[in-house]
């Protein structure tokens, strides 16, 4: 993923969790878990 896409995926999922705040509770723990998860993914991807 080059840096513009990542910076634009950061503003989504900001406006995603900013939705999910006032529509269900529970999503903006989800919306933290997927973004770690990535992150995560996103590490072990550039270490191979």
């Amino acid at each position: 993923m080059n840096q513009n896409s990542a910076l634009r995926f950061e503003d989504l999922t900001e406006s995603a969790a900013q939705i999910a705040d006032a529509a269900e509770p529970g999503l903006p723990e989800l919306v933290k878990r997927l973004e770690r998860a990535n992150r995560r993914r996103e590490r072990k991807r550039q270490a191979a």
